[in-house]
Order: C-alpha cells, then sequence, then structure tokens
C-alpha cells in the first residue's frame, strides 16, 4: 500500500493507524489535527514514512510500539499535543533527517524498552526536553542537532541506557544533557555547548559513561555531580566553561581520567558539601582561579594528574579534605598546594614547580 499527497485528519481519533505487521509507504502528505496520535505503528508494524507534515494532533505526532520498526525520512514533525515522537513498549523505529519542533511535551520521548535509532535530525525550538528517555529506555542517537529547547536537550532517567553519539547539544536553556534518578548511558564524541546551565549534569544515584565529549562555553559548570551520583568521565574536554570545569558535590562519587580541564572561570575541578571523586592522569591547566580546590567538607582523591594554574594547583580551605598523591603541579604565581589550618588533607609524593 502507498499513500501519497493526502491530506488526513481525524476528529474523532487516530489519523493513521498501522498494525499487524503491515508496512506502507506514506509519502508527501498532511497529516494534522487528530484527536489522537498522527500516527500509531503497533503490532510488528514497519513501513516508510517520507516526506510528510506531521501537526496539530491531540496525542503525539508519531507512536511506535509493539515491535513495530518504521523508517520516518525527511517529515516536519511540530506543534502536537504531546510528544513530535515517542517510542514505547519495545518499540524500535529509524528516523532519519527529520524536523521535529514546537511540540507540548519533547521532541523525543524514549521509554519502556523501546530502543529507536536517530541520526542527522533537527531537535529544537521545544516547550520542554529536546529528548527524554525514561522508565528503562534505550535508543541509539548519532549526528543529531538538539538545540534551544525550552528545558534539557537531552534528559535519562529511571534505569534507562541510551546511547548518543556525535551529536550537538547547544543553546538549549536548562543542561545540555542531565542523567539522574538512576540513570545511565554512554555518550561519546558530542559537542555540548552554550546551554542555560551546566553541561552535562550527573544526580541522583546515575552512572553514566561520558567519552571524548568536547563540553565548552556553557553558563554554568562543564559538569556538576550532585545526589549520590557517579559515573566515569574519560579524555573529554572541558573548557570555557563560566564556574568551574567539574564540580562535585556531595555526596557525590565520580571518576575522572585522562581528560583536558582548562580556561574555565572558576576552578579546574571542585569538590565541596562533602562531594569526593576519583581524579587521575588528568591534565588541568590555565583555570582563572585553582586546578583542584576542596571546601566545605569536600574530600577527592587526586593522583597522577598535571596541574598547571596561576594561582594555586590545589586550594582547600573550610575544612576542605582529600587524598593528594603523586601529582605534577607547576604554577604560574602562589605556591603549589595551599592547605588553610582547618584542614587535614593526605598529601604524598607530590612535584611542585614555582613560578
Amino acid at each position: 500500500l502507498e499513500v501519497s499527497e493526502c491530506d488526513i485528519s481525524s476528529a474523532s481519533g487516530l489519523c493513521v493507524e498501522v498494525t499487524d505487521s503491515a508496512e506502507p509507504v506514506i509519502r508527501n502528505s498532511r497529516i494534522h489535527d487528530g484527536a489522537a496520535a498522527g500516527l500509531w505503528f503497533r503490532a510488528s508494524a514497519g513501513g516508510v514514512v517520507e516526506g510528510n507534515d506531521i501537526w496539530g494532533n491531540g496525542w503525539s505526532g508519531v507512536q511506535i510500539s509493539d515491535g513495530s520498526n518504521p523508517t520516518l525520512l525527511r517529515n516536519f514533525i511540530h506543534d502536537n499535543k504531546s510528544a513530535g515522537l515517542i517510542s514505547f513498549n519495545h518499540g524500535r523505529g529509524i528516523a532519519r533527517h527529520n524536523d521535529i519542533t514546537s511540540n507540548g511535551k519533547g521532541g523525543v520521548q524514549v521509554r519502556s524498552h523501546a530502543s529507536p535509532e536517530l541520526s542527522c535530525n533537527r531537535i529544537f525550538a521545544e516547550r520542554s526536553f529536546g529528548v527524554w528517555v525514561y522508565e528503562h529506555g534505550l535508543g541509539r542517537f548519532e549526528d543529531n542537532d538538539i538545540v534551544n529547547n525550552a528545558w534539557s536537550g537531552f534528559q535519562v532517567e529511571e534505569w534507562s541506557a541510551p546511547i548518543v553519539i556525535g551529536n550537538r547539544l547547544r543553546d538549549n536553556r536548562s543542561a545540555g544533557i542531565v542523567v539522574y534518578n538512576r540513570g545511565s548511558g554512554t555518550y561519546e564524541w558530542n559537542d555540548i555547548s552554550a546551554n542555560g546551565r551546566c553541561g552535562v549534569q550527573i544526580k541522583s544515584g546515575s552512572a553514566p559513561f561520558f567519552r571524548h565529549n568536547r563540553i565548552h562555553n556553557e553558563k554554568q559548570a562543564g559538569v556538576l555531580t550532585a545526589e549520590d551520583g557517579t559515573g566515569l568521565l574519560e579524555e573529554n574536554d572541558i573548557f570555557d566553561n563560566q564556574w568551574s570545569g567539574v564540580q562535585t558535590e556531595g555526596p557525590s562519587n565520580p571518576l575522572l581520567r585522562r581528560n583536558r580541564i582548562h580556561h574555565n572561570g572558576g576552578a579546574g575541578f571542585i569538590a565541596y558539601q562533602n562531594g569526593s571523586g576519583l581524579l587521575e592522569a588528568n591534565n588541568i591547566y590555565g583555570n582563572k582561579k585553582y586546578g583542584v580546590q576542596s571546601k566545605t567538607g569536600g574530600h577527592p582523591t587526586v593522583r597522577m594528574n598535571r596541574i598547571h594554574d596561576k594561582m594555586y594547583g590545589i586550594y582547600l580551605t573550610e575544612s576542605g579534605g582529600g587524598i593528594y598523591e603523586d601529582n605534577h603541579i607547576h604554577n604560574i604565581r602562589g605556591s603549589g598546594i595551599y592547605v588553610a589550618p582547618d584542614c587535614s588533607p593526605v598529601l604524598s609524593n607530590n612535584q611542585g614547580i614555582g613560578p
């Protein structure tokens, strides 16, 4: 079955329902003003949806569930009351080169073991999230532009674990990526910049893996971990953020390994309010205040890092603690390590080079 250049609407329910392994081709049509969804693929349905204008529907623009796997190409999906696209209940779906914008509850939602593949889409100017993955959601997101959304660009929670590679997340009003409430996932080679808060937030028991990302020019910190957030940050470039490069507040305990953390407006790394973290073999340099800072009960473990900053390589005040060993510290002015009288860190075998 091929449907082409039609005007499809429904005052009572779905505009288009595809079910029971059917695989239609729907091209160059207007699918709009349905009382329910614009299109719903379920019961192992498939097909191709290409070049359509999908808008103004009472539910989502496109819904995919129950093992269905349609291909969406070059559609304009906008101004639907719920999400632009939702995949749920083991739904799949392949979406490429679509424009998804101005929907009521986010551009893309993925939940309940769904695993769609989205690449080369523009997800922008949404009224809430750009992408929301929750309730054990999965999926692969590659080479998408996720920009200028009213909340976070990409939000992950509730045991969800997407793969997010090579996307551009910028100018979102909240954070670029938020992983919280026991979310996880793999995030590689993304460019995260110029968001309204932090580039990345990791909170409430979440443990994602961030590698080879550029996190820069954020209005707050590059990365914030809090509320038992952990995870691994490896070989990222974190720079030019208005606050610190990485902030951990308690209790949280991320692992940072082989990152470049430089030219941030605060410290390169700061642990405070009982935050901790393990820093190994990072290159921390050129930050406005300090290389590594600990205060108000912060207690990171910092070992085998190269720290080259203008004032102090390591700066401990207000009962800041931690373990600092085998670091190479080179500062332009000031001293390599400052320890206030109320601090009791463990310092071992750090090598300092003065001005």
